[in-house]
Parts: structure tokens; sequence; C-alpha cells
């Protein structure tokens, strides 16, 4: 005996609630995880707002390297001529922003935390470097990453680590 329609209605309804209410379930449990994560995201946001203020003109360099790194289009120069014109300009470009660094927790700070130098002024601009030459690689189309690059970006990196740490000891604050 096969059931009636109104059975056969009743049954399909209650089968289609159920996965809704399953599916439903499985939604609540996502959005409950991505508004804690949302939560989490916009406190560590709040963190960095409070160090973005205490180095302004860090963040500006930092902002400059991503936005030069990135761009699709350069145009030619005079300068094209000069060997190596790149790699100088990447030296340059990552001590200056290095430096900085340094020069505005010199100023913020009496005494100096070498721990914290160490990974936000000298590693964090090398791996920040590294970021930017595969971003460079895989998503412009215009630009290629080299590992060239890589090494001027670290040493002008460390030329300005190694300036910074004679301003902090030579010139210490009071």
């Amino acid at each position: 005996m096969t059931p009636s329609l109104p059975l056969k209605l009743a049954l399909f309804s209650f089968d289609i609630s159920r996965f809704f209410i399953f599916r439903l379930q499985k939604y609540k449990i996502i959005l409950t995880f991505a508004a804690k994560l949302i939560v989490k995201v916009q406190e560590k946001f709040e963190i960095l707002k409070k160090k973005a203020h205490n180095y302004p003109f860090s963040v500006v360099c930092i902002v400059v390297v991503w936005f030069l790194s990135l761009c699709p289009y350069f145009p030619e120069t005079p300068l094209k001529d000069v060997p190596f014109i790149d790699k100088w300009t990447h030296f340059v470009m990552y001590g200056g922003m290095c430096l900085c660094i340094w020069v505005e927790y010199w100023r913020r700070h009496s005494r100096p935390d070498y721990t914290r130098l160490f990974l936000w002024a000298w590693l964090a601009p090398i791996i920040m470097s590294g970021v930017l030459e595969l971003l460079q690689e895989y998503a412009t189309p215009t630009r290629s990453g080299e590992w060239s690059d890589l090494a001027a970006n670290a040493t002008g990196v460390t030329l300005g680590a190694i300036i910074g740490i004679l301003l902090v000891t030579c010139c210490p604050r009071r």
C-alpha cells in the first residue's frame, strides 16, 4: 500500500525542513567562528593602529616600499645606464626604511630592547622583502622577483640596523 499524496508531501516537507535545519546549524557554527575571528582581527588592528601612531614615518616608509615594489609600471629614467641601479635602489630603499624604524624607536624609548629591535627592525623587513619578491614573481604580470633583489634588500636592512645600533649605543636617550 502506497502512502497518500498528503502523507508524501508531509514526509517530503519534513525531510526538507530537517535538511535546512542541519544546514542552518552548520552555517551558525561557521558564522560564529567568523564573528570571533573578526573580533580578534579588530583587536589586533587596534594594537597595530597604536603602533602605527607611535611610528608614523616608519609606516609611511613601509607603505611606500610596498607601493613601489608592486607598482606594475615604471617610466624610463636617465639612470637606467648606471650599472646595478636596480640593486642600488633596493639597497637604499630598505636601508632607509630600516634606519627610519631605528630612529623612531630611539626617539620613543630610553632603553633599547635589542630582542624586539632584532625582530621588528631587522628580521621583519627582510621577511617582508622576501614576501614582496614572491608577490612580484607570482602576482604581478610585469614584475619579476629576483634573489639578487632580496640580497640587496637584506644588505640595506643590515646596514640600516648597524647605523641604528651605533645611534642607540653612541647617543643614548636620557
